[in-house]
C-alpha cells in the first residue's frame, strides 16, 4: 500500500532533483518501488499529480513554530514562507498550463479538475 502522500513527496522529490518535467507517472512510480499502472490507482493524470504536489508544498507553511515575542519578525516569518511557497506554486501551475495546453486540455479546466484553484 502506497499514499497519496508518499506519492506527491516523491514526485517533490523529483522535481527538487532533476526538475518538474522529471516528473512523469513513470518516474513517480519507480520512486516509490511500484509499477506505473498501480499509480493509477491514487492519482489519474499527471496534472493531478503536480497538484498534489502543489497541495503538499503548499502545507508546508508552519504555524506552529514558536514566537520570537517580536510580532513583526514573526510576521516576516510567515511572510518569507508564503512566498517561497508561492513561487513554487506558481512554477507548478505555469509548467500545468504549458503542458495542458500541448495536449488540448483548457488550462482553467486542468487547474481546477479537482475544486481547487
Amino acid at each position: 500500500e502506497h499514499s497519496r502522500q508518499e506519492i506527491a513527496a516523491a514526485g517533490i522529490t523529483l522535481a527538487d532533483a532533476r526538475g518538474l518535467s522529471a516528473v512523469t507517472m513513470r518516474s513517480a512510480a519507480a520512486a516509490i518501488g511500484t509499477a506505473p499502472a498501480s499509480l493509477y490507482r491514487y492519482v489519474i493524470t499527471r496534472d493531478e499529480l503536480v497538484e498534489l504536489m502543489a497541495d503538499q508544498v503548499y502545507g508546508e507553511i508552519s504555524y506552529h513554530e514558536p514566537r520570537s515575542g517580536d510580532p513583526v519578525a514573526d510576521l516576516l516569518r510567515l511572510g518569507r514562507q508564503s512566498r517561497a511557497v508561492g513561487q513554487t506554486l506558481e512554477i507548478l501551475r505555469a509548467f500545468q498550463r504549458v503542458s495542458s495546453r500541448a495536449v488540448g486540455v483548457s488550462s482553467s479546466r486542468a487547474l481546477t479538475s479537482s475544486g481547487r484553484t
